[in-house]
């Protein structure tokens, strides 16, 4: 039996339905959600965990803590440089890993770039690339990624916030397959420009729809 605690909804930052697909099927493995519940003190006595709560107090025998991964730029003093940054400290680049500031590049999780070990594999590529003299881009519009969680949680291309926020115009499905529950935002094109699932096996459904997406160069999600 287990707890999630959080300060927000699960995958907040994705569409709440992909979350809400999560949350039902959670209680079937003995796990409770609680939102809007953060421990304000932790305790270790007699083997056990003690969580302070606004709700309560909580014995727990193991503790996992996901704080994320905030990137540590605060005493570089890179904006005396004209390195610019978002309202998290992560760095903000082009395509090409270029800063605000004439010939810095940057990459990896100190950015504003999608936290993956293959992002910033080709983040760092490229900027070596581009700092040598080279002019290469990265495109991120049709990449995939997966939450290995049970259900799995896939996505792919645009969120729909992401699509409305550049411009496109978007049409909203939500389909049910096989125990898959599939979320799907439709471009003024007709073809997809981004999506999502929740169920079983979804990793193998967001890199398939990837690779269409890529292949139809429309632009598509990222999770």
């Amino acid at each position: 039996r287990g707890r999630v605690l959080g300060a927000r909804p699960l995958f907040a930052m994705d569409d709440p339905a992909m979350g809400q697909a999560v949350e039902a099927a959670f209680p079937e493995e003995g796990i409770t959600v609680m939102k809007q519940t953060e421990a304000s003190a932790v305790t270790y006595c007699d083997r056990q965990f003690l969580l302070t709560t606004a709700q309560g107090e909580l014995k727990v025998e193991q503790l996992l803590v996901a704080p994320g991964r905030p990137p540590n730029t605060a005493s570089l003093n890179l904006g005396r440089a004209g390195v610019t940054f978002d309202s998290e400290n992560r760095i903000l680049i082009d395509q090409g890993m270029r800063t605000g500031a004439s010939n810095m590049y940057a990459a990896g999780d100190c950015t504003d770039q999608p936290q993956y070990v293959y992002v910033a594999a080709a983040a760092g590529t490229r900027a070596g690339i581009n700092m040598t003299g080279g002019d290469v881009k990265l495109d991120l519009d049709a990449m995939p990624a997966v939450v290995f969680t049970d259900p799995q949680v896939a996505t792919v291309g645009y969120r729909e916030a992401e699509a409305q926020r550049i411009g496109l115009q978007t049409e909203s499905r939500t389909l049910t397959l096989d125990m898959k529950h599939c979320f799907w935002c439709n471009g003024e094109s007709d073809r997809p420009t981004g999506g999502g699932a929740a169920g079983s096996d979804t990793g193998n459904l967001a890199g398939q729809g990837g690779k269409h997406q890529g292949v139809q160069r429309t632009p598509c999600v990222q999770m």
